[in-house]
């Protein structure tokens, strides 16, 4: 057998030094990390890890130099892949990610609230092969999500907000004729 030796490591600037490397997870097989600071000034990592037959979204903080428990975000799927996250001023952390789901891509999410986790909700609505998601929070406090679909005949993407009423319709970002690939999100402060 093959052991991987990959990690999700974490270096700080601290007091104008670079810090030794914080170990953010075991040695494993890991792909795709993600990160995001919350209002109090932690640092919030995502990760996708193979274990057991299957690969899920791990969560974890790292809270200058103490680090919290790591958590699985993602649901039972059986892939779970590219997550981003978010930090919304109220303190809730929102990760999103690609779930395998009834032979296609899904874009799944969940909220982690005063150290708790939602149940996982689809935020895709396209039926399609959905990929990559992105997230960002407007200084409103609106939660931004876009990502691709694929629908045989190209990429496209999508972008849809989360406000008081829960998520708005999904909008295309551009023609299909475009074949957009990887989108990001970004908020005005």
């Amino acid at each position: 057998t093959i052991q991987a030796r990959q990690a999700i490591v974490l270096i700080a600037h601290e007091r104008g030094f670079w810090s030794d490397p914080y170990r953010i997870s075991a040695e494993g097989t890991f792909y795709f990390p993600a990160v995001a600071i919350d209002p109090q000034g932690k640092v919030w990592i995502a990760w996708s890890e193979y274990a057991n037959g299957r690969w899920s979204v791990r969560v974890r903080f790292w809270d200058r130099g103490a680090l919290g428990t790591t958590e699985e975000a993602s649901d039972a799927s059986p892939v779970n892949l590219q997550p981003a996250i978010a930090a919304l001023p109220s303190g809730e952390i929102y990760v999103a990610w690609q779930a395998a789901a009834g032979g296609r891509f899904d874009i799944r999410g969940r909220s982690r609230r005063n150290g708790a986790w939602s149940p996982a909700e689809t935020i895709s609505r396209g039926g399609t092969h959905e990929f990559r998601p992105a997230l960002a929070v407007d200084s409103s406090g609106l939660l931004w999500a876009a990502w691709d679909r694929a629908d045989g005949s190209g990429y496209q993407a999508i972008v849809r907000y989360r406000g008081e009423k829960g998520w708005a319709a999904e909008a295309a970002a551009f023609s299909p004729r475009e074949d957009t690939r990887v989108p990001q999100v970004a908020a005005d402060p």
